[in-house]
């Protein structure tokens, strides 16, 4: 007598572990609402692959602005963001600088500087009439698109395009 299981199959099994497998998964990745997309950008002939959402804006950004446009002009279309696209401190600094001026600006009742929520490496800095910028790195959620969106409606003459890295 030889005794073999039938009901379920034992292809089954590694089946139904699979799915719970994937499920598990699924459940997590929409606990946790992180976006793993990162887009290729191209502004004019210069192109970026790969970026996350924020780094995606702040090179549009970065270059409109190294091209005369100015950071409030900017901040302007990001209306839902009153105050939270830029961080300014007057005169041109490094990264140190900046972060001192910023601290003393926070202390004297200016909006408080929390470097954690700004791109402010000396190569991210933006130096634009007499002040120095940090860029918000706070750029997920369904706005993200909104305000791609904008820049790339506002600001025809840079031939602003974004989409999907291929492999993500």
């Amino acid at each position: 007598m030889d005794v073999q299981q039938t009901i379920p199959p034992p292809e089954a099994a590694d089946y139904q572990i699979k799915i719970r497998e994937k499920s598990l998964q699924e459940r997590q990745a929409r606990a946790s609402n992180v976006d793993f997309i990162r887009f290729d950008v191209l502004i004019g002939d210069e192109s970026h692959s790969s970026q996350w959402k924020r780094n995606a804006i702040f090179l549009i950004c970065r270059h409109l602005c190294q091209n005369g446009v100015k950071p409030d002009e900017i901040a302007a279309l990001f209306d839902w963001r009153p105050n939270r696209v830029w961080y300014s401190v007057d005169g041109v600094n490094n990264a140190a600088e900046f972060e001192r001026r910023a601290s003393e600006k926070a202390s004297l009742g200016g909006l408080k500087f929390d470097p954690r929520r700004w791109l402010w490496a000396d190569d991210e800095l933006i130096s634009f009439n007499g002040k120095t910028y940090a860029f918000s790195n706070q750029w997920g959620g369904e706005n993200w698109p909104k305000a791609m969106a904008l820049l790339k409606e506002k600001y025809p003459q840079f031939k602003i395009i974004f989409v999907p890295t291929a492999d993500t």
